[in-house]
């Protein structure tokens, strides 16, 4: 058995980590990184920057305490370049685990202002597929990646997989990496 927490990569201080260290059951912190790109996470402000996320990982590792790490590949403004620079990072720091997201954007949210006013530019789904490709071919061979595609309310969001159900989308997916014979773990570099 384990429990999953989530975890802010600027808010876990060594006493914290020491703590989950010491409890008996298997800890799990998910973190939502998002993407390794201090510009980005300053214009989505996360609240903290790519140093404060790579010392968690160092501090986390020191503690051998689990980490899954939450990855949006299709944030506007990313590219190929940062999906590379993603799995390399989380490859360099053993992340165990990995939740990639495709963008959604909530109603009522400050993205959903800049989304409506047409300020955003979006990658289509067989861009998203190529970045989700190539994160694969990259990623150590025992990593988890434990989603693909994000899950949102149709109610609750404006955008979200680019009007088609998370499951087409996996499919659809999964059938490409079949037909092109890629695996996980096939460009790894330790």
């Amino acid at each position: 058995m384990e429990i999953a927490l989530s975890a802010r990569p600027d808010t876990l201080s060594d006493e914290l980590l020491a703590t989950l260290a010491a409890y008996p059951k298997k800890i799990v912190l998910e973190m939502g990184v998002q993407l390794f790109n201090d510009k980005l996470l300053t214009e989505i402000n996360r609240g903290h920057d790519v140093a404060a996320v790579l010392d968690a990982f160092e501090r986390i590792n020191h503690y051998g305490l689990t980490t899954c790490v939450h990855l949006i590949l299709n944030l506007p403004g990313a590219t190929m370049d940062d999906t590379l620079q993603a799995v390399a990072i989380l490859n360099r720091y053993g992340i165990e685990r990995v939740k990639l997201h495709s963008l959604y954007i909530p109603k009522g949210s400050a993205i959903a202002q800049q989304y409506l006013a047409g300020e955003l530019e979006m990658i289509g789904p067989m861009d998203y597929y190529d970045r989700l490709e190539e994160f694969i071919k990259r990623a150590h061979p025992d990593m988890i990646i434990e989603r693909l595609f994000a899950r949102a309310p149709e109610t609750d969001s404006l955008f979200c997989n680019w009007d088609r159900s998370w499951r087409f989308l996996q499919n659809e997916f999964e059938r490409r990496l079949e037909d092109k014979q890629i695996y996980q773990g096939e460009m790894y570099q330790a």
